[in-house]
Order: C-alpha cells, then sequence, then structure tokens
C-alpha cells in the first residue's frame, strides 16, 4: 500500500477515542463516535489503536469526507473498468477476495473501498507499522493540524487533519500539500 495512503489510514484517529473497537454500521460512510477527542494528539492516539487492531470502519471514518468520496470515485472508475470487461474480470476478483462475483457486483462503491482496504490494513505487517508509528509533533497551520511522525522504518512523515463535524479528520489533499517538506525531513536518510 502506498505510504501516503497508509498515513490516510493510520493517522488521522478521529473517532476512535471513544468508540471503542467499531462505528456501528458498514459503508455508512458517517461519522462514528467522537466523544472525548478534542485534540489532533487524541485522535492520534486513538487512530493508532485502530491501526494496531486493523479495524477499517473506524480508520475509515476517521478521513474526511472529501477523502472518502475521493477513494469511493477512484474505485466507482475501477468497477466501471471491471464492467466493461466482463465476467472474467469479476471471477479473477472473486478468488482473489474471498467471496462469489455475484457478492462483489452488488457491493456499493464504497463497501468495495472499504473492503479492499480492510484487506491491506488488517495484514500482521500493517498492524505492527502502526505499532511502531510515534507521534513527534503536532503544529497547527490555521484550522489544519500537522502530525510530525517517526515510522516503523525510522523515516519522517507528516499529515494534515482538519476538523470535520467537531472531530479531526485525516485529509488526503492537505497532506498531500506536505510532500516537499517530508522530502526535507528525510534528505540523508
Amino acid at each position: 500500500m502506498n505510504g501516503r495512503l497508509w498515513m490516510a489510514l493510520v493517522l488521522s484517529a478521529a473517532v476512535v477515542a471513544g468508540c471503542g473497537k467499531s462505528d456501528s454500521g458498514g459503508g455508512s460512510g458517517g461519522g462514528g463516535s467522537s466523544s472525548g477527542q478534542k485534540t489532533p494528539e487524541e485522535a492520534f492516539k486513538g487512530f493508532k489503536a485502530a491501526g494496531e487492531a486493523g479495524d477499517i470502519k473506524v480508520l475509515w471514518n476517521s478521513i474526511s469526507k472529501k477523502t472518502r468520496d475521493s477513494f469511493v470515485d477512484r474505485t466507482k472508475k475501477q468497477l466501471e473498468e471491471m464492467n466493461k470487461k466482463g465476467d472474467s474480470e469479476w471471477e479473477e476478483a472473486a478468488k482473489e477476495l474471498g467471496k462469489t462475483a455475484a457478492e462483489l457486483k452488488k457491493m456499493s462503491a464504497e463497501d468495495f473501498t472499504m473492503m479492499m482496504m480492510g484487506r491491506e490494513m488488517t495484514t500482521p505487517e500493517e498492524k505492527e507499522k502502526a505499532k511502531k508509528l510515534v507521534l513527534d509533533k503536532v503544529e497547527m497551520r490555521g484550522e489544519v493540524a500537522i502530525l510530525y511522525t517517526t515510522k516503523h522504518n525510522g523515516k519522517k512523515d507528516m499529515a494534515a487533519l482538519v476538523k470535520e463535524d467537531g472531530t479531526w479528520k485525516m485529509d488526503m489533499e492537505e497532506s498531500e500539500k506536505l510532500d516537499k517538506e517530508i522530502d526535507k525531513l528525510n534528505e540523508g536518510k
């Protein structure tokens, strides 16, 4: 899984602090509980716990609506391509995903996206990466919280959180603006 997507899934922590293992209701795209979550640091701690547990529902609800919508739009395009290629494409996906082609075809694009992300995030390797992720500091830039972290491999990273419905959520568009700063943090490593 690419590093930026992993950061989107493992740094935002917008709903975990007050909601235990997962939010009820799969694929709603909604928020989930945010009780007790007042700071970006609390958001990070909760999201890190969800990453360690491989809890995709919490991870999904911890990214901004704009970012979730972007992921779902990409999935819709991929599903359209699969439909154009026909049943053999669906059968191949079904074998790989451990579901029937009929089950996959019935899934919404959001549920399909969550399933694919869950597949990546529940591996022992990804859970271990989450355990080793360290929050170094938080910097406020206007309405955006910038998380500075050290990853499992010692490299530095940054992610942007935005407040949405009173909770801090990872936003890919804001995080992508940090790429040059991240490169500078890792020069010579």
